[in-house]
Order: structure tokens, then sequence, then C-alpha cells
């Protein structure tokens, strides 16, 4: 199936199970795998319980129908963003004011401690009052883009051995 499905109700169930094992997606037409329905982007965008339904293959019971519901459902829904978090880590917030009403306080913009990077970013306090540093345009965790990872890792580690020499000093 090269081109993309406009209405899944008027397409046959050997149509949808062609749809399924292509190596196009039926929804917008780029490149999928064909163990997928869809490609990356739409399998994305599919709530957990649909995946799921979806991952048991073409001759689980009732696949026709559950490919027909979520083709219809992805071709009705346009947007695209993802509901959760696609690695570890990873925000979903795309501006500053829903990563606030969310719950994480504005604190601080700064630039990255370690020298070779020396990146603008923004500190928030998360609802459980940590700190969180973020690349600014992105809304990103900054650890993940940091140009010099291992410097934030031995400052930490530098700190936990002070604290720890420091706790032996007081236990003497």
């Amino acid at each position: 199936m090269s081109q993309t499905v406009h209405n899944p109700e008027a397409m046959s169930d050997a149509e949808l199970l062609a749809a399924a094992v292509s190596d196009v997606c039926a929804v917008c037409g780029r490149p999928k795998l064909t163990s997928r329905a869809f490609c990356n982007t739409d399998w994305a965008a599919l709530p957990l319980h649909a995946r799921w339904d979806l991952g048991r293959g073409l001759n689980s019971p009732g696949f026709v129908g559950i490919m027909r519901c979520w083709l219809r459902h992805l071709l009705v829904h346009k947007d695209r963003s993802r509901l959760f978090r696609s690695r570890a880590g990873e925000l979903t917030f795309r501006t500053l004011d829903e990563l606030l009403a969310a719950g994480y306080k504005f604190k601080d913009r700064v630039q990255c401690a370690a020298p070779s990077c020396l990146q603008p970013i923004l500190l928030v306090r998360r609802p459980d009052r940590s700190l969180l540093a973020l690349d600014e345009p992105q809304l990103q965790p900054h650890r993940f883009t940091c140009k010099d990872p291992e410097y934030l890792q031995r400052r930490r580690e530098l700190k936990e051995r002070v604290k720890t020499s420091a706790r032996r000093r007081r236990a003497r």
C-alpha cells in the first residue's frame, strides 16, 4: 500500500491486513516497520492499550476491527503530541507555561558549570522540590545534551566524598 487511507470503513479486511504488514504507514505514507501497524510517530501517538492490542499480531482475535478503529482514530486526530516520555528522563512540555502549569517553579537562568560546555540552561524546581537543569529552547534535561557530562558526574562524586568524610570526622 503506497498511499494513505482516507476512509478505513470502506476498506475490506484483506486491505486492512495488507496495510498492517506493509512497509508504508497507512495514515501518513511514511516508511514503517513491517512488525508494526503504523509508523513510529503514529505508533507513539496511540494510547498504551491500543499499542498493546495491535502488538499482539495479525492472528490475534479481532485484530482487523482493532486496526480499523485505531486507523480511524489516527485519521481524525491529526495532532501527534506524545503523552508519555519517549526515553528515560525526557519531558513532554513544549513551552515554559506548560512546565509552570504542571507544578514546576522557575528558579534561575544560568550557564552550565562544565568548562567545555557553558550552554545557557534554565533551573526549575520540580514539584518534589528537587532542582532540574533544562536546555532553554527545547525544555529537556541538560544532562542529555551537555558537552561534558563526565564533569558533572565527577562533581557529584566529589560532593559525596566530602559528605562522607565529614560524617567520619564527626563520628570520631
